[in-house]
């Protein structure tokens, strides 16, 4: 069984490849991947597509990159989301240092455990 931070890590890089493959098929959109996050830019005014993630394989990012990538998207008057957990406090304090707020959303993330899945039903 996965524990919570091998969860985390597998939600957030399927986020990050979700995203990246709806940005591939927006012929404008560019994907960077640098200083610790993946971030794309969608030249769509739609948050849907312009996401921020963390990198999973790098160590704390830096708040003047970060500062760089949201002044990006203010820029340009492009709404943006930004993915992070609410347990890492120094990752929050960064957002907030940046200038963002948070905002509740309707929805719960959920995980399933694979290691169970039987397709066709039960085994």
């Amino acid at each position: 069984m996965m524990d919570k931070k091998e969860q985390k890590q597998i939600m957030m890089h399927n986020l990050t490849e979700k995203s990246k493959a709806a940005a591939s098929k927006t012929e404008e959109a560019v994907i960077y991947e640098e200083h610790g996050f993946t971030y794309i830019d969608a030249h769509l005014p739609s948050y849907n597509f312009n996401v921020i993630t963390l990198s999973e394989d790098t160590p704390f990012p830096q708040l003047e990159h970060f500062q760089k990538i949201v002044k990006m998207y203010e820029t340009k008057g492009y709404p943006m989301n930004v993915w992070g957990w609410e347990d890492q406090p120094e990752i929050i304090s960064m957002f907030k240092k940046a200038g963002l707020v948070e905002y509740e959303t309707d929805y719960l993330g959920m995980i399933a455990d694979l290691t169970a899945f039987h397709p066709g039903g039960a085994s």
